[in-house]
């Protein structure tokens, strides 16, 4: 539990950080961009870092920490310049509250559901989980000071594999100082809430209303395909065990099992693998491209 409140709060520290510039490089953003405000906090903390970390050996805390510190300072002196417009963002603070709820209700659901399976082997023992993987490229990362990171499995070559997901998660090990297992569980919950809050963001920004936001999020996020349904009146109450398992492949022939995850299997299954954490990214990318065009006033919507 108290792992879980550092990896909160440092989380909040970078929505601190992200929040006032986004929303000084974006203020048509009806949200002011709280929705992606975390993510892009973090990634402004990492991406120096990570180039740094390949000009010299330097990456750890103390790189972290300092680069951590100067975007705050940035982001201080933006407030400051932006202040009149916040005071009338919190005239109608609606938007903002909300987002905070299902920024939090997110990350702890999913966390309350992860606390009755963390082992890294997988759902079931044997599974065929890549989780063992996933944790190797963490730790490589972890112990490398000069990028790229070298791979603990093939001694004196760097990691060949798209690692930028574990390295984010990498950044908050150091920051909060969790073991690499427990930070390994906690991005997981991390890439699944920031990726509800920027989907959420993103639809109310484009003016959809509260339960049109909620129903896209249940899509994207919570809802599973129409094999799941099926398997479930199907299959006797022994084999439907292997309902998640049987949903992610529709396409399930002894010559052809094509692999279609979808989000909410692959957040249960728990292999931090790119596809997944690509995910808020992708829509907090979106959701900037939004603020531009109506920050530049190319687009506008009533009420």
């Amino acid at each position: 539990m108290f792992d879980l409140l550092k990896w909160w709060f440092t989380l909040e520290m970078m929505a601190l950080i992200g929040l006032p510039i986004v929303a000084f490089l974006f203020p048509g953003l009806k949200d002011k961009g709280i929705s992606v405000a975390r993510l892009l906090g973090l990634l402004l903390v990492a991406y120096p870092v990570w180039l740094f970390s390949h000009w010299r050996p330097l990456f750890g805390t103390t790189l972290i920490v300092t680069v951590f510190v100067g975007w705050g300072l940035v982001a201080a002196v933006l407030f400051w310049v932006d202040f009149k417009n916040w005071d009338r963002a919190m005239l109608r603070p609606k938007d903002l509250f909300v987002s905070e709820i299902v920024w939090l209700s997110s990350l702890l659901i999913l966390a309350w559901i992860r606390s009755y399976n963390p082992e890294i082997e997988g759902m079931w023992k044997g599974g065929g989980s890549e989780k063992f993987m996933d944790l190797n490229f963490i730790n490589s990362i972890l112990m490398s000071q000069q990028f790229p990171p070298q791979d603990n499995w093939f001694h004196g070559f760097p990691i060949n594999y798209y690692y930028y997901g574990y390295y984010l998660c990498a950044v908050m090990v150091k920051l909060t100082g969790v073991l690499p297992h427990v930070g390994y569980n906690l991005m997981t919950v991390t890439v699944y809430a920031l990726a509800i809050n920027g989907l959420w963001g993103l639809l109310r920004n484009l003016n959809c209303k509260m339960v049109w936001s909620a129903l896209g999020v249940f899509l994207a996020f919570l809802a599973t395909n129409l094999k799941t349904a099926w398997l479930g009146l199907t299959l006797s109450s022994q084999e439907q065990m292997w309902i998640p398992w049987r949903s992610s492949r529709v396409i399930d022939l002894e010559t052809d099992r094509t692999i279609n995850e979808f989000p909410w299997f692959s957040f249960l299954w728990n292999d931090l693998h790119g596809h997944l954490s690509a995910l808020p990214i992708e829509v907090g990318i979106l959701a900037l491209c939004w603020g531009m065009i109506v920050s530049l006033g190319s687009v506008g919507f009533g009420r």
